[in-house]
């Protein structure tokens, strides 16, 4: 009887921490059984005056790494103050396409180079719709057992301002 609910277990947590996702071998992800909830619909960029599909949109990242200078502090001691002692800078990029596909690279420590510009098998992949100037990304990403990420904004001009739909979970 025991061997029976040992193997149960067994297959059951199998299923439960298979991850829904492949890296290709260049290190792009890809979900296993894609499930875009923007790619329910067709889509054709029409009007290329917002979203150029022959340009990239390169977003630069700085991390600042902050200390407490003041942590000994025996002249203010209820003072705190943290200093930035080193910044790091990296890239990644959007690429969006007529049919309604985007890429988005893998995070760089330097400016992509060209080739690194066109070779889609290096990050991420989503979708994207359009209306008027107000612009949604649903990208698929491997956190945990992967994810589908949203993200809202606005194109003004030749900058996409996106911002992250925040999703809490807690355990119970």
């Amino acid at each position: 009887m025991n061997m029976k609910y040992l193997i149960l277990i067994i297959l059951f947590s199998g299923c439960l921490f298979q991850k829904s996702f492949f890296y290709l071998p260049e290190g792009g992800v890809r979900p296993k059984n894609p499930d875009f909830k923007l790619a329910k619909e067709p889509f054709s960029l029409k009007d290329t005056t917002l979203i150029d599909t022959n340009a990239i949109y390169l977003e630069r990242l700085t991390d600042t790494y902050l200390v407490n200078f003041d942590q000994y502090n025996t002249v203010f001691p209820n003072e705190n103050r943290l200093k930035p002692i080193k910044q790091d800078t990296s890239y990644h990029f959007y690429r969006f396409f007529r049919n309604g596909r985007v890429y988005v690279s893998r995070v760089l420590d330097h400016f992509p180079s060209v080739e690194e510009m066109n070779n889609y098998n290096l990050g991420l992949v989503g979708y994207y719709r359009l209306e008027g100037n107000q612009i949604i990304t649903e990208i698929f990403t491997p956190s945990g057992n992967g994810k589908y990420l949203m993200k809202y904004g606005t194109v003004k001009n030749d900058t996409i301002f996106l911002v992250k739909k925040i999703t809490m979970f807690f355990l119970v």
